[in-house]
């Protein structure tokens, strides 16, 4: 059969593809921008066929395995030099390095053009390196008419993204010497208590809303341990990572610091010249340094890993790490010597940069990472592996919150030091678990946001269609966006869903009220699916088109969740599935507390003792 196989660029317009479509044509779409993604299948739908994107996840669980494995091979190889892991090419953090997503995208295109030899494809990607790659697989496998277009659009976007990386780049430099200067200034504010030298520091994330009157902290992380802490009279700092950028709040942030009865031990305090020689020599090391990888099932995928290591190297994105992983011998120097470091323990490179230095200079401080959360599958950073364990930049020992969590966290590393502790800022679900009968009669329906804009954005598209539904049966909308989102994101989000008009409320509750006020929640790529099932509350989840599964459904029972990947489908699991559970509401809360009892355990001191050990 003469097959026709199209590689395109996902740069040029539909349009341009009308003439060489046909009937009996699928199309593959390999990136994770959804818009661009709906632009093609708005337009091409009535002509070809998209492969639904359910069939794609399936593909990539059981292809996850092989890329671990892969990159595991290159961290044995250059796992010695450090530089190999602050830069986020090779950190396998999807939403910093999209390797993982490309592989998967281009052994996907293998599969398909090996299994659906009577069908034309069409493989739209977003980027040049994989067009490349692709366009080589399909001349290899199937021996009929390959057809390239969009080549010179996907070469203009690779130059568009190489100079926005020198741009952001030099926003970088830019920001982080405002940020330095404002933490220079802001030491007039800082008091002479003296608090001791810290026995324990611990890792948390700030905002300009983490205090309280008179620079009260306000710890969403550690708190528990804090506390416990606190009452044995050990000294603590936090190590905080400051999210916010806008200079007032900087200021406002460092100046609670400053003044705050809580000891914090700022980066900035702890930068030397050396450190920024490094910092500005350190594009040499990594040109120095690129690596030489082997083939990924088959595929050569050299090209791809140059390309993001190019993009990486104009980015500056490392600027942070590379100062952080120095952070540990200024505080040698200082004259600190903590015994314990814990870890807030999602692998990101700044933490593989902070942990790798305490082992180097510090060797007698024992990190523990602390994993109270729910991990996507997919998010292989969240999994500690074994090459990083043996190159120093994975904690010695690792907490999670329940024993299908140890089971979990503990796959790619089986001879790690892996322990249950207390499930921290989860434990309210225990408070409440085996008496509240609060959301019997709840009339809420709520649309729990996640930390990515461009998920949420999507997740209040698709529900679009069962909220007008829900409305008109008398229930009430609420919406909690992350702790990140301001309040004109959310307006904004409304706005681009259509949805400005509708009878809905922003809440900014705790997820305990919010949750037990509610009868369905809709979500997707976040922890609360989880939350809500504990407390038998129906969930229904929001899969993506394109991209990657970031959902935590894989440690709950099917039967409290759907999976949802049309408006249809939101409609439907919310107004006909969850509104109407076959489960008796008792039924369901004895699924959640099974659940609750497998991935939360309560804070108890036994628990908390388990950072400590």
């Amino acid at each position: 059969m003469n097959r026709h196989i199209i590689i395109a660029s996902s740069f040029i317009k539909p349009e341009r593809l009308k003439p060489y479509l046909t009937k009996n044509m699928i199309c593959l779409y390999a990136g994770e921008d959804i818009r661009r993604f709906e632009s093609f299948r708005n337009s091409l739908s009535n002509h070809i066929e998209f492969i639904h994107p359910s069939k794609f996840h399936n593909f990539v669980d059981s292809k996850r395995k092989d890329f671990v494995e892969w990159t595991e091979k290159i961290h044995m190889q250059y796992g010695s030099n450090y530089a190999h892991w602050i830069k986020d090419v090779f950190s396998s953090n999807p939403y910093n390095s999209k390797l993982f997503l490309y592989f998967m995208n281009l052994l996907w295109l293998k599969s398909v053009i090996g299994n659906f030899t009577n069908r034309d494809i069409l493989f739209i990607s977003e980027n040049y390196a994989a067009m490349r790659i692709a366009e080589k697989i399909a001349y290899s496998i199937s021996g009929g008419k390959v057809l390239t277009l969009g080549f010179f659009n996907g070469i203009v976007h690779l130059g568009y993204k190489m100079s926005i990386n020198i741009f952001k780049a030099l926003a970088r430099v830019l920001f982080f010497t405002i940020r330095y200067l404002i933490s220079v200034v802001s030491r007039i504010m800082k008091t002479d208590k003296n608090m001791g030298d810290p026995v324990v520091m611990i890792d948390t994330y700030i905002l300009n809303g983490s205090f309280e009157k008179d620079a009260i902290f306000k710890s969403r992380y550690f708190s528990e341990v804090y506390d416990y802490l606190k009452r044995q009279d050990i000294c603590v700092a936090f190590l905080p990572a400051i999210l916010d950028r806008s200079p007032w709040k900087l200021w406002s942030i460092f100046k609670n610091m400053r003044i705050s009865n809580t000891r914090f031990i700022l980066l900035e305090d702890y930068i030397r010249l050396s450190d920024v020689i490094d910092l500005f020599l350190f594009p040499f090391r990594l040109l120095m340094n690129m690596e030489h990888v082997p083939d990924f099932c088959g595929i050569e995928v050299q090209t791809l890993v140059d390309e993001e290591n190019w993009l990486n190297l104009f980015s500056f994105s490392y600027i942070l790490q590379v100062l952080i992983h120095k952070m540990p011998k200024n505080l040698h120097n200082a004259g600190f010597s903590p015994k314990l470091y814990i870890n807030w323990s999602e692998n990101q490179t700044f933490s593989r940069a902070l942990i790798l230095g305490f082992h180097k200079y510090i060797p007698n401080v024992r990190v523990i990472g602390g994993k109270p959360f729910i991990p996507p599958l997919n998010h292989l950073n969240l999994f500690n592996t074994t090459s990083e364990r043996l190159w120093g930049v994975a904690p010695d020992k690792i907490v999670t919150c329940g024993p299908k969590l140890k089971s979990l966290f503990s796959h790619n590393d089986k001879d790690g030091i892996y322990s249950v502790g207390a499930s921290l800022r989860y434990g309210y679900l225990w408070d409440i678990v085996t008496g509240s009968n609060n959301s019997i009669n709840a009339k809420n329906i709520a649309i729990l946001l996640p930390y990515s804009n461009k998920i949420s954005r999507y997740i209040l598209h698709l529900s679009s269609n069962a909220i007008i539904n829900a409305l008109d049966k008398g229930y009430n909308i609420i919406i909690k966006g992350h702790t990140t989102h301001k309040k004109n994101d959310l307006i904004s989000m409304l706005y681009k869903a259509g949805l400005e008009n509708m009878r809905l409320s922003i809440v900014y509750d705790d997820m305990k009220s919010v949750l037990l006020s509610s009868k369905v929640v809709i979500t997707s790529a976040s922890s609360v699916t989880c939350e809500a099932i504990c407390l038998g509350i129906p969930v229904v989840l929001i899969g993506l088109p394109v991209g990657l599964d970031l959902n935590m459904n894989d440690v709950v029972p099917d039967s409290m969740w759907r999976m949802a990947y049309t408006k249809e489908d939101v409609d439907i699991y919310v107004n006909q599935w969850a509104l109407n559970h076959p489960f008796l509401r008792e039924e369901r809360r004895k699924v959640g507390r099974e659940v609750l009892e497998s991935i939360f355990m309560p804070n108890s001191e036994e628990f908390i003792k388990e950072y400590l050990n």
